[in-house]
């Protein structure tokens, strides 16, 4: 096992800049250096007009997107508003929603795309609260864009978090437009990575220029004195905006080859029998990340040391429902409420593997992948018969076939 971790080490993603776009970037960061305007210089504004046309939308460049999260609950939240989180989420989103005093309530998710499930519609939403409405993976639920018109129409504030999502540009309507407010990331970890910064999207003309005021914070004396606060600058730095600007520019390119290795990887679960991608989970060209779930057939923690053991790297979406950590038990819901969504999301988590998946990746290292995961999943549902080990797979294969690249979801 050791001999094969030093032999080959696949990285659960690397960020990609292709050296055309590294010589661009070289050039203009030489440029931003000779004239010092390191904040509110060209590239900024470049990257917003450009960000902004592709999804129709007026677009604030941020320095992250968590703080874009932060600027638009801070906008969003004033008189206590209730904050509608998915409960497979990052903590800190609601823990910023719980820091603006607001109500913050767990929602349910549905397990083929990780997304909001539309049983959200049957819930109360008299009091008109924001639902953050996350994009996993860059994955794109089938019910996601009447979803969230549903709950627009009832009056609901969606923030779509579409920091995975490799958007299309070439279509009029996606995910990022169909909420009231989106954001994109541009952070090393994201399929658009650089050093750092995000973007705020949004169609409001009014939260665009909120969102832009409240990104410094200086020159906030009158809203230090209405008794706001502001502890920090939130702007996206010149130089982040370069690479991001550049990175966007070649958002097509890391887009196909995404698809490509997506439906390499698609071949090879079908030519091992692994059925780790549930009904309905078929390739997208949003995807930032393969999602897989492991089913019955071990949990991810041990997965994911095991693929480790092998020079292969993975991760765990989440561990737990973000309520379950003390700093946020008081957003945990009630004995009250039904158990079951909670107890089925704790086992989605649970079965829920992210495995190597971005540009660099070759055929060869997709087949590696799958091998490692066919044997670590076999090697995970290993029991006696007769006093011999049998390896078996603890699913049935179910392949769906790969889907045309479109956001129009019957």
């Amino acid at each position: 096992m050791a001999e094969t971790a030093l032999r080959q080490h696949i990285a659960l993603w690397r960020s990609v800049v292709r050296p055309d776009v590294r010589a661009r970037i070289a050039a203009d960061v030489e440029r931003v250096t000779a004239t010092g305007m390191f904040t509110g210089g060209p590239f900024t504004g470049r990257l917003e007009a450009s960000v902004g046309a592709a999804f129709g939308r007026h677009a604030v460049a941020v320095r992250s997107g968590m703080d874009g999260m932060e600027l638009l609950l801070e906008t969003l939240c004033g008189r206590r508003r209730r904050v509608m989180v998915p409960g497979n989420c990052f903590a800190s989103i609601p823990a910023l929603a719980a820091r603006f005093r607001a109500e913050v309530t767990a929602v349910p998710v549905e397990d083929v795309h990780l997304a909001v499930s539309p049983e959200v519609l049957r819930w109360p939403l008299d009091d008109r609260p924001v639902v953050v409405w996350i994009h996993h993976g860059g994955m794109v639920a089938a019910h996601a864009e009447r979803t969230i018109a549903a709950l627009r129409a009832r009056g609901c504030t969606v923030v779509e978090d579409c920091a995975y999502v490799l958007a299309d540009t070439r279509t009029p309507r996606g995910p990022g437009t169909w909420g009231d407010a989106a954001l994109l990331s541009f952070a090393p970890t994201k399929p658009l990575s650089g050093p750092g910064g995000g973007a705020v999207l949004t169609a409001d003309a009014r939260l665009a220029q909120e969102i832009t005021a409240r990104r410094s914070h200086s020159g906030q004396e009158q809203r230090w004195a209405e008794g706001e606060v502001f502890l920090r600058n939130r702007a996206m730095g010149e130089l982040d905006a370069v690479v991001a600007y550049h990175q966007w520019r070649d958002l097509d390119v890391k887009r196909q080859s995404l698809d490509e290795i997506a439906g390499t990887y698609l071949a090879e679960f079908a030519r091992l029998g692994l059925d780790v991608l549930p009904h309905g989970r078929v390739p997208q060209p949003s995807w930032g990340r393969l999602c897989v779930d492991l089913g019955g057939a071990m949990s991810a923690v041990p997965a994911r040391q095991a693929l480790a053991d092998r020079g292969i790297g993975g991760a765990v979406m989440f561990e737990t429902p973000w309520f379950d950590y003390q700093g946020l038990a008081g957003c945990r819901p009630s004995l009250a409420d039904d158990e079951q969504p909670w107890g089925e999301l704790r086992a989605l988590m649970g079965r829920t593997l992210l495995v190597p998946f971005h540009p660099a990746l070759s055929p060869a290292e997709c087949r590696a992948v799958a091998d490692a995961l066919s044997d670590v999943l076999g090697a995970g549902t290993e029991h006696h018969e007769g006093g011999r080990p049998t390896r078996t797979l603890s699913r049935v294969p179910h392949l769906p076939g790969r889907k045309s690249s479109s956001w129009s979801h019957p």
